[in-house]
């Protein structure tokens, strides 16, 4: 799976794997033990789970369970709120279920550090879609399948309305039976794509939650922080420069707004915490670009395609600003360091 090593995700979902596997008259560890070791082994490191060990489980798991399409199996029999973790908490104690993404995209790295979330207006509605930071990677068929299942059963549930994406995407390839997809999700379902999601109307997004606990709801956001600060060795402005390497690397604009939405806070936030590392979010932008150009130009790029990956609008605002950042210009740059 090329996962990074030391990578880990709540371990929700691997709770919800032992009552399915259970419920199926299997014992949990001796899949676990398969794969690596026991539950409390595997779930020792304060209730979290190491990826690639998550990805061979779901795995090993469909295969004993032996249904078709196992990741909405579970989904549609097992998932909820504490699938999640705090994450899925916040989320159903919004007003409406835009609040519900809202914390989606906010909250992600609760669930999986090593996960992108984006949520997109298009015409048509909103697309919410999720997928690995390594753009070589994809994960386990059946947990990315459980994954945007639940997201529809849990609108389901939390509004009582039988909610409908308009599109369903997934990263993984077709597979030879459609039906299980098609009677679940009621909409056109892709595959192959560059994530793993939904689309939604606007008017799908402005239902109420039935959920909906605003008493309780500040207190976990303000747990949520704390929690999120917890995957931050560097600080702030670590965070930043990783989110940010990752949005040019995969042509995403690079935005204040949506670092710190990414980040899990608000954008006034974050520049008050980089201003206590003593930085600011354009220092770090232009740090992580000049670091991007250099390795571009010394494998031999054009300063032309290397202003458009490091999202430049044109190559004149790029030529200067590689100037101001190292004294020399692009192709000056490219004919001392080229890489034989």
């Amino acid at each position: 799976m090329n996962s990074k090593e030391g990578s880990t995700l709540v371990a929700g979902w691997t709770r919800t794997l032992v009552r399915c596997l259970s419920d199926h008259g299997i014992d949990p560890d001796e899949v676990m033990c398969a794969v690596e070791g026991t539950e409390e082994q595997l779930l020792r490191t304060h209730g979290r789970i190491r990826r690639e060990v998550d990805d061979a489980l779901w795995d090993a798991a469909a295969r004993v369970v032996g249904h078709e399409s196992f990741g909405i199996y579970v989904a549609t029999k097992y998932a909820s709120a504490d699938s999640f973790g705090l994450a899925g908490l916040v989320a159903m104690s919004g007003t409406k279920l835009s609040d519900a993404v809202d914390t989606v995209e906010r909250l992600g790295r609760l669930v999986d550090p090593e996960a992108v979330v984006d949520a997109v207006w298009e015409p048509n509605g909103m697309r919410i879609t999720t997928r690995p930071t390594e753009e070589t990677r994809i994960w386990s068929r059946h947990f990315a399948e459980a994954l945007v299942a639940s997201w529809v059963v849990l609108a389901r549930n939390w509004t009582g309305t039988e909610v409908r994406p308009l599109a369903v995407y997934f990263q993984h390839s077709k597979p030879a039976d459609l039906s299980g997809y098609e009677m679940f999700f009621g909409c056109p379902v892709h595959f192959d794509m560059h994530g793993n999601g939904v689309l939604v109307s606007g008017e799908t997004l402005s239902l109420p939650l039935r959920s909906s606990n605003q008493e309780l709801r500040p207190y976990l956001l303000e747990l949520a922080e704390q929690q999120l600060e917890s995957f931050a060795p560097e600080g702030v402005a670590g965070q930043a420069r990783d989110v940010l390497r990752t949005m040019i690397r995969n042509d995403d604009s690079p935005r204040l707004a949506i670092v710190a939405r990414r980040l899990g806070v608000e954008a006034r936030t974050l520049q008050r915490r980089l201003a206590a590392d003593g930085t600011t979010f354009q220092e770090i932008l232009d740090e992580v670009r000049r670091e991007e150009a250099c390795k571009l130009l010394a494998g031999g790029a054009t300063a032309e395609s290397v202003a458009k990956e490091v999202g430049f609008a044109d190559s004149a605002g790029f030529r200067r600003a590689f100037r101001r950042w190292t004294g020399m210009s692009p192709r000056a740059y490219r004919s001392a360091h080229r890489r034989p």
